[in-house]
């Protein structure tokens, strides 16, 4: 933002690294010790019913990821969730592309 220019943020499998990209230098985040099986992927939000997922050992994953997720001068976002996946488990972040921040999840009805 302070660059009054877009950001593609990025993720690297070989770096195991994050790269942000704003057309000039390309910033590195590497994480420290990942895990061995370590995946991330952005995806994109599509309305409930037209995303690309199948079952693969009972965990649901997106077959369409998306390369880089871009942040725009004004503070928004493209519409993406970032999917994290070791150790057979995975958790997913929506953003808000209004704000950039964290979606709180959807409450979990208790059947009452």
């Amino acid at each position: 933002m302070k660059g009054e220019g877009e950001v593609r943020l990025a993720f690297d499998d070989k770096a195991v690294a994050f790269t942000c990209d704003d057309g000039g230098a390309k910033k590195t985040f590497p994480i420290e010790n990942p895990a061995s099986d370590l995946q991330i992927d952005f995806h994109a939000n599509q309305p409930a019913g037209t995303a690309n997922e199948i079952l693969i050992g009972g965990v649901a994953e997106e077959s369409q990821p998306i390369p880089f997720v871009t942040f725009y001068p004004d503070g928004t976002c493209s519409p993406f969730h970032i999917q994290f996946r070791a150790h057979g488990a995975d958790h997913i972040v929506t953003v808000d592309p209004w704000t950039c921040a964290p979606m709180l999840p959807p409450p979990v009805a208790n059947g009452s």
